[in-house]
């Protein structure tokens, strides 16, 4: 359990945690404190990921409830802090004592039981159906598939948001785009609801939900939703003191930041993404060896920069692609290798690398091949495959 080197700035959303969702230190406030929540269910829990998702509410004057979605996880041990839980007093309760082994329950004090509490407020009924328990299934996804049955529905998703609120939403794209076409994994936490800037510039990001974005047309047939925290962060409007890396190039650049997964306080779960600066690339299902110089920027690069910053070499880092991704703008995702990160298990994780060999044996690879993927019961792009007959 290696020391991570320290990031330059607290990041606004850990010191909102810390403070109950009151003022942080630099100006970020929320709209209510964690004890103003009032738990309604348990969605699900974790005991391998110590973790837990829960539907609670907050009560307004009137007495009436809106959503939220509470995801309670215990952090990772700090090395530097581990030797104070034998030294400090607390409580140690002996459970079992046999021959040579004991088992005791530590009731540790607080600055050495931390919880991470993330909050999605207010939460839509996509939101909580995400995290609620659900069957999953694997699809096997013909390229005559994906043109026919995933990439329609993708594109009929975005028209229906486009159409419902007179422009595209954060707050539609987040409730309906995201949550209907995506394999949303129990482990899967990347909405942009979660994101906060960590800068005064501003941003949507701390604008009413409903703040109309951009809907860029790419084609006759190809959309790209507008993932503007992605854009926030590629043109430096929010979060530009995390980016660890940039190679600015349009054609064959990316940006490199840690992942809102990783609190940058140890090694063992480091997480950072790429986000490519070209915005038409949706997905592996896009890529053709066109994009071999950005894949190999984004494989050497990234590995450099974080064997710079953090000192973790490329042959301790798992680098991959999703498919599904978690939102439709390429990203490659860089974690340790000894993380069992979210998404990362074999249906669902394409390493760069092979995408990369893949690319140099044939241009189309991903045009030909059939793509695996996990999609849950409740998702309406199962529903999809299911009125086709695939499933």
């Amino acid at each position: 359990m290696a020391e991570a080197p320290q990031p330059k700035r607290k990041r606004e959303e850990e010191e909102e945690e810390k403070n109950g969702g009151a003022a942080a230190p630099g100006g970020a406030t929320a709209a209510f404190t964690l004890s103003d929540l009032r738990v309604r269910r348990v969605l699900r829990e974790s005991a391998r990921d110590k973790i837990v998702f829960l539907h609670a509410e907050k009560i307004g004057l009137s007495g009436e409830g809106t959503d939220a979605v509470v995801i309670l996880e215990k952090t990772p041990f700090q090395e530097e802090k581990i030797p104070d839980l034998l030294k400090k007093p607390m409580n140690a309760e002996l459970q079992m004592h046999n021959d040579i082994y004991c088992t005791f329950y530590l009731s540790p004090p607080p600055e050495l039981s931390e919880i991470k509490a993330t909050v999605v407020y207010p939460a839509t009924e996509k939101h909580i159906q995400k995290y609620l328990r659900q069957e999953v299934h694997l699809i096997r996804e013909t390229w005559e598939d994906y043109k026919n049955i995933t990439l329609p529905f993708i594109q009929s998703q975005s028209f229906s948001i486009q159409e419902e609120h007179g422009g595209i939403t954060r707050a539609g794209i987040t409730g309906r785009l995201e949550a209907g076409t995506l394999s949303m994994e129990e482990e899967e936490c990347e909405l942009p609801a979660a994101r906060t800037t960590s800068n005064s510039a501003p941003s949507s990001l701390n604008k009413e939900q409903n703040q109309p974005i951009s809907f860029p047309r790419l084609g006759c047939k190809d959309f790209a939703v507008a993932w503007e925290w992605v854009y926030n962060i590629l043109e430096k409007k929010a979060e530009a003191d995390r980016i660890v890396h940039e190679n600015p190039d349009p054609s064959s650049g990316f940006v490199l930041v840690p992942d809102l997964k990783w609190n940058q306080n140890q090694l063992d779960d480091l997480y950072l993404i790429a986000l490519v600066h070209r915005r038409e690339i949706k997905s592996l299902r896009d890529l053709t060896a066109e994009h071999l110089p950005l894949l190999r920027n984004v494989l050497q690069e990234g590995k450099e920069a974080i064997a710079k910053r953090f000192g973790v070499p490329g042959s301790q880092l798992r680098i991959y692609l999703h498919y599904q991704p978690s939102y439709h703008h390429l990203h490659v995702h860089f974690t340790a290798l000894g993380y069992d990160a979210p998404g990362s298990s074999v249906e669902r994780a394409h390493l760069l690398a092979d995408v990369i060999d893949n690319l140099a044996m044939d241009s189309q690879y991903y045009q030909k091949r059939a793509l695996t993927f996990p999609l849950r019961a409740d998702e309406p792009l199962f529903k999809k495959f299911q009125e086709a007959g695939k499933v």
